[in-house]
């Protein structure tokens, strides 16, 4: 699987996990965000799994 691919996938997930997410706590907005958060969170350490060091897109930093 290629890196666009890898994306592809990762938003799908991201879509189904956060429509679970909003069954689950249903209209309770800080339960929806605390779970989000977590949610975000395993998709960061996932990302810095795979793009360790410079490779990885949250790590590049943009100079002026």
């Amino acid at each position: 699987m290629d890196a666009l691919e890898w994306a592809e996938e990762l938003k799908t997930r991201f879509q189904q996990a956060r429509d679970e997410i909003q069954e689950r706590v249903g209209e309770d907005r800080d339960a929806f965000n605390e779970e989000l958060g977590k949610l975000y969170d395993s998709y960061r350490a996932e990302i810095n799994e795979l793009f360790p060091g410079d490779c990885n897109p949250l790590a590049i930093k943009i100079s002026v």
